[in-house]
């Protein structure tokens, strides 16, 4: 039957029909309507189907041979023979869905139905049809979690051609996207409802319909597109509804906007509030508490924890509401957020005082908080007051308690309560609790582990989420794989397992900035300024790092002059200002980390940590001019910040060592002395724990009187400045002492001395600070040292960095002889020296005249490090004895192979390790030679003073003497310069080797292998474009290929509403013109784009 059927003749249908025929009814099967019915269709014989399919009705087969007739049609595409056998009316609507599911892209099909239907005089039957196909699609779960928001576009727009589109579809769609509960289909539902308005401009949408929008896009935690749905609301409801608008709060809180939450707020209370009786108040008050509750939160979530306090004093006497739990709870988030953990107890303990019981948000705070300093001990005892609660405990109570041990490296005792809680019956998702754990193997490198722990997350049916897979991304990027991370991250956005964040691109960013390759980092910064519009923090100061390298390498003696005014790293330079000019707060407001920012809050990290690396570059490079230039500007910028929101700037520790590091270059001993003053009061109140029995602060009740009982609204601002001008921080004072000290500019003209300005911010803002650290101790010379047990262990090493600076400054000024006493008080106070810390030393004291300060450097040399002396061979290639606990992945970061290497280290895992574990004592090429120039001076003193001195030094360290006897002559600098005085002569500049290069980037469609074009060229369009004006935002791009898939705008009706908003976030847009592309090439090419990338991309 199947052969005949293929036939043009019609003897062969009639011979089909009757050995169709000689089958017992009873007897056929669906198999053998299946293959005659089908052969019919592709060989043009309906009529034969026909006849089929009316004489199984009369000879009553049960066998539906019509629907079986419309099946095949549509799964063969044959339009023309679907639309007539659907006119003949012997197919029931419940039947379609059936029908549908036996194609593998029945959204495609549906389109390709209405596209054929476009080009003919379509019938009512044919109208029908499709309208029922369209309800299929739109209220199917699984069709609507797969489909393309392209396709979906174009479904509405050839209904609405064909005339059948009408509001009831539109509902579908929207809640099935609604249903669905993804990221792309809350985008999709708000797609399809802009696009509902267009199509559909006289209709008007329902009041539950906008408020079920309004809840998508808070939960999805974006602003985007609420203040026009607050506007529709509007214009079809007279005002938004109280509901309307608390949603709306929560999403712009949620996102950090700080001023359409106040509006918003003042909209709703001025059409909802409570108007009083009292003639004293002249204005509304809210009705709850909650609707004030956004506005803490959004204060909070920037760690602007002054701003925070003053709305939270106004719900008592402004708002005339009280103050709830939940507003403390905000509250203390914001301090938190701020790492002002002072504050946060001092907020905790006034909890307690006004007899508010924590909750489980409050414990989950503080412990938090707790964590992030690594403080163990307060962690666990916030932990066992908050068992005490009734009820079942949060999984993130127990989070907080992981990710301590895993602070302070007890990574198996952090494993061991992460197991422990898979059999309690904790409320919550545990995939924080183990991606904390992955992240902290990650971070050391361990490949072994972090793939341990990603099999138990899998066996014990935890679920994966972004920053599951972000864990693995950075393990790649570590280990020098940074296009298997990049792979990693398109192969699980095209998969729509994740949604790439500007988090995992910046981790694939980071990646190329370490291997040098410039085009990479060209085209992902490009992608990422597509993606996301504004690219964040950690993003340009990697593009910045990238940027400093190449002017620093550009640079030469003959045509650049450093100590020329005008010289300057052009495009570092450039790249800073635009950096700090488009700074937006608002990435502080979401919980991502925020790489190569050491997690600073906001008035710590802007704009410092853009200044940095050029501040560190000019210093290194002895550009001392053009340090002081731009620490003028920085001054400039951060008097702009304190002024455009009246928001806090304090000094970090980060960037108190960076000022010493560029005064240190500069020779000027008395502000590196400052520096440290003040960089040593600031770590005093960090490493010191703050115990939860006895408070070491003061519990005053701040300036806003209890008594207070009426207030007008123009009172407001009093109570910001009262509040403000309550304490002084300590550390804001000592570092206006150190802006009025008598200190010198950077250059030695008198006339360019570093102006006061630079510091006068600080002290202005120091007001500011009444919480930031502890009042006890206001005084800088007074610094008593704390008791051990007190310490915050995991604390010890944050001033180390900045003790290397100084025991180096205090070399320089012939102060040697100090070092000692200076190591001793170093670690009374708390703090732990590190390798590197001991290595200053020893370099420092060996550098001094003195015979007894050079004999102590070698005794401290010959005493720590001269155990773990590898030999000579090993350490001038910078390889190292391996100590226990490194993984064995940490070969890869050398390209060495795994295993062959047991007892050893090379030299970029010598220097990542250091960092894991600062306690890891090592000698070093560089410091051996300094004592070998040492050495030779008293070999030269014994020349004219006997040999007593060696005799001594011989006793001090004769295994030191030992291992510089037998060192090996190299043709290198260090030992030109220091043992045969040769001229100091300039590093030659490294070759520069052709990397792997996809010119499409994370997820740009088409990419290929590297071009022809040379690297030159390449790091022209990076001066050139990155800074140009002419590049289209992100915006832009997406909503052209929308509307082109939408209409032109020539078709647009007269009732369609215009916003200047954008609805939509730029990375969902980039997602939706990236689907389209990858649709549109598919269909071009007649290939899987997808398919061909991983074939293509296989390296």
């Amino acid at each position: 039957m199947a052969n005949l059927s293929k036939s043009d003749r019609q003897v062969d249908i009639k011979r089909v029909l009757t050995l169709l025929r000689n089958i017992d009814a009873k007897k056929r099967t669906t198999d053998d309507y299946g293959i005659i019915i089908k052969s019919l269709l592709n060989a043009g014989h309906l009529s034969a189907v026909e006849i089929i399919c009316d004489e199984a009705i009369e000879q009553g087969v049960e066998i539906n041979a019509w629907f079986l007739a419309l099946k095949i049609a549509f799964q063969c595409s044959r339009w023309q023979d679907l639309s007539y056998i659907w006119s003949q009316g012997h197919i029931e609507v419940s039947q379609l869905p059936s029908i549908l599911d036996s194609v593998s892209d029945p959204a495609n099909s549906v389109t390709s139905f209405l596209e054929f239907l476009e080009g003919l005089s379509a019938t009512s039957s044919d109208l029908e049809l499709s309208s029922r196909l369209i309800d299929v699609v739109f209220t199917s779960d699984v069709i609507m979690s797969e489909i393309a928001v392209e396709t979906v576009l174009s479904l509405t727009q050839r209904s609405s051609n064909l005339g059948f589109l009408n509001q009831e579809h539109y509902i579908y769609a929207i809640a099935t996207s609604l249903r669905i509960e993804t990221r792309p289909s809350k985008v999709m539902a708000l797609v399809l409802y802009r696009n509902f308005r267009w199509h559909l401009s006289t209709c008007k949408p329902s009041k539950q319909l906008l408020q079920q929008l309004l809840e998508s896009l808070a939960s999805i935690k974006t602003h985007h597109g609420v203040q026009y749905l607050l506007d529709e609301f509007a214009c079809f409801h007279g005002n938004p509804s109280i509901e309307a608008y608390k949603t709306a709060l929560s999403a712009f809180s949620r996102s950090g906007e700080v001023s359409k939450t106040q509006e918003t707020f003042d909209k709703l209370v001025e059409l909802y509030g409570t108007s009083s009786k009292n003639p004293r108040v002249d204005h509304k008050t809210p009705r709850t508490p909650r609707w004030v509750l956004p506005l803490l939160h959004a204060h909070a979530r920037l760690g602007d924890y002054p701003a925070a306090e003053r709305e939270f004093h106004k719900i008592p006497h402004i708002y005339k509401v009280h103050q709830s739990r939940s507003c403390w709870n905000a509250l203390i988030s914001a301090h938190a957020n701020a790492r002002n953990h002072y504050g946060a107890f001092k907020v905790f303990r006034r909890m307690h005082r006004k007899g508010i019981n924590p909750d489980w948000y409050t414990y989950g705070t503080m412990m938090g908080l707790c964590a992030k300093l690594g403080d163990i001990e307060n962690t666990i005892a916030l932990c066992r007051m908050a068992e005490k609660r009734q009820g079942r405990m949060p999984t993130a109570i127990m989070d907080t308690v992981v990710e301590v041990y895993c602070r302070n490296q007890r990574l198996e005792e952090a494993e061991r309560v992460a197991e422990t809680c898979l059999a309690f019956a904790l409320s919550g998702s545990r995939t924080r609790m183990w991606n904390v754990l992955l992240w902290s193997h990650a971070f050391r490198a361990d490949l072994d582990s972090v793939s341990r722990i990603h099999n138990r997350m899998k066996q014990a049916g935890i679920e994966f989420d972004e920053m599951t897979y972000a864990a693995l991304m950075l393990c790649f990027v570590i280990v020098g794989r940074t296009n298997s991370a990049r792979r990693l991250l398109r192969g699980l956005q095209r998969g729509r397992r994740i949604q790439a964040t500007e988090f995992h691109y910046t981790l694939v960013l980071y990646g190329f900035v370490k291997e040098d390759n410039r085009d990479m980092i060209y085209l992902t910064y490009k992608e990422i300024e597509e993606r996301f519009g504004n690219p964040g923090m950690s993003a340009r100061l990697l593009l910045m790092r990238s940027a400093l390298g190449r002017d620093i390498l550009v640079r030469t003696p003959q045509t650049d002059n450093p100590a020329d005014p005008g010289y300057r790293l052009s495009l570092s330079e450039d790249l800073l200002f635009q950096a700090v000019l488009d700074f937006d707060q608002r990435q502080f407001a979401n919980k991502y980390p925020r790489p190569g920012t050491s997690s600073l809050p906001k008035h710590e990290a802007f704009p410092s940590v853009f200044y940095e690396p050029v501040l560190k570059a000019y210093g290194s490079e002895g550009m001392h001019f053009r340090a002081e230039q731009l620490l003028k500007e920085y001054a400039k910028d951060m008097d702009s910040a304190i002024a455009s929101d009246q928001s806090t700037v304090s000094p970090s520790l980060r960037f108190l060592s960076v000022l010493m590091e560029v005064y240190s270059h500069a020779d000027k001993f008395e502000t590196v002395q400052n520096c440290w003053e003040l960089a040593l009061q600031k770590a005093a109140n960090i490493i010191k724990r703050i115990p939860l029995s006895q408070s070491p602060i003061d519990e005053s009740p701040l300036s806003i009187p209890e008594n207070v009982t009426e207030v007008s609204t123009d009172d407001i601002s009093q109570y910001g400045s009262s509040f403000h001008s309550s304490t002084e921080d300590p550390t804001l004072l000592a570092f206006e002492r150190l802006s009025r000290s008598p200190v010198r500019g950077l250059s030695e003209s008198t006339s360019d001395n570093l102006p006061e300005s630079s510091f006068e911010g600080w002290s202005a803002s120091s007001s500011h600070q009444d919480l930031a650290s502890n009042p006890e101790d206001h005084d800088m010379g007074y610094l008593p040292y704390p008791e051990e047990e007190s310490i915050i262990s995991s604390q010890r090493f944050i001033l180390s960095r900045h003790f290397s600076l100084y025991m180096r400054s205090v070399g320089k000024v012939g102060q040697a002889s100090k070092l000692p006493e200076l190591v001793e008080d170093y670690q009374k106070r708390g703090f732990a020296m590190t390798s590197e810390n001991w290595l200053t030393y020893v370099r420092t004291l060996a550098a001094s005249n003195a015979e007894s300060e050079q004999l102590m450097a070698f005794s401290t040399f010959e005493r720590i490090f001269m155990p773990y002396f590898p030999g000579w061979r090993r350490l001038a290639r910078g390889v190292q004895f391996k100590p226990q606990g490194v993984p064995g992945t940490l070969d890869l970061l050398d390209k060495r192979p795994r295993g062959e290497h047991k007892d050893t280290l090379g030299k970029k895992a010598v220097r990542f390790w250091s960092k894991v574990n600062p306690t890891w004592m090592y000698p070093t090429y560089n410091v051996m030679i300094f004592l070998a120039a040492t050495l030779k001076d008293f070999r030269d003193r014994s020349l004219t003073e006997g040999r007593q001195q060696l005799d001594t030094l011989s006793s001090v360290a004769p295994l030191t003497l030992e291992a510089i006897e037998l060192m090996p002559h190299l043709r290198e600098k260090f030992q030109g310069i220091l043992l045969r005085n040769q001229v100091e002569q300039g590093d030659l500049s490294p070759l520069r080797r052709r990397k792997y290069v996809w010119t499409g980037g994370v997820l740009g469609v088409g990419g290929k292998q590297r071009s022809e074009q040379p690297p030159e060229e390449y790091e022209a369009q990076l001066e050139t474009s990155l800074l140009g004006s002419d590049i289209p935002s992100a915006d832009q791009a997406p909503s052209q290929g929308l509307s082109q898939t939408a209409g032109t705008d020539d078709d647009e009706p007269e009732g369609r509403i215009e916003d200047t908003e954008g609805t939509l976030e730029p990375r969902d847009e980039h997602d939706i013109e990236i689907e389209t592309l990858l649709r549109s090439r598919s269909r071009e090419l007649g290939i899987d784009p997808v398919q061909e990338e991983e074939t293509l991309d296989g390296r």
